[in-house]
């Protein structure tokens, strides 16, 4: 197994994991490593990785690099506000309509 190292920060901005930091994540535990292992070999702070498996760990307990993915998706797909205000939908339809400048 081959562990490939990863930096947390770039040019001062958080990095989410990678997939394939999220599958060395699942290899590792799976392999019995703890979180501390696994974080000083993918060079992210503990708490990154002990978040990560707990927001995404399966239904019947465990992790699956797979489920993880997917569920960090589902998680950042969100509807935009006037999706979810009729009336705020229909104002903003209307100005465009209008001629009103989206900015």
């Amino acid at each position: 197994m081959v562990f490939i190292p990863s930096m947390g920060r770039r040019n001062g901005t958080l990095q989410t994991l990678s997939c394939e930091e999220t599958d060395q994540i699942g290899s590792m535990r799976a392999a019995g490593v703890s979180l501390g292992a696994i974080a000083q070999a993918l060079h992210r702070s503990p708490s990154s990785i002990s978040r990560k498996l707990y927001r995404n760990c399966l239904p019947r307990g465990g992790y699956s690099a797979r489920h993880a993915d997917g569920a960090c998706i589902q998680r950042r797909q969100r509807n935009a506000i006037p999706e979810d205000d009729e009336k705020l939908q229909v104002f903003v339809i209307q100005s465009l309509a209008e001629g009103w400048s989206p900015e």
